[in-house]
């Protein structure tokens, strides 16, 4: 059994020692701070990025992965 459950919405995770959920509520506040510091994000696979011009470039990628998995009407 793991009687240490995370309260965190949308997760679920659950340990069986305190100190491993100790360090996932770590984990779980140093990805909101990466989050501050990163206001845009990619509407295609929501990951965040510091600068817009680093978000173009990202989505520039993935939209030509995508179009070369699924063909243009993926666009």
């Amino acid at each position: 059994e793991r009687p240490y459950k995370c309260h965190l919405p949308d997760c679920g995770r659950a340990f069986i020692q305190l100190s491993n959920l100790q360090q996932h509520l770590r984990n779980h506040d140093a990805q909101v701070e990466r989050a501050k510091n990163r206001p845009f994000h990619c509407n295609i696979c929501g990951k965040g990025f510091a600068t817009e011009s680093s978000l173009r470039t990202h989505t520039a990628k993935v939209s030509i992965r995508m179009e070369f998995l699924f063909g243009s009407c993926f666009l």
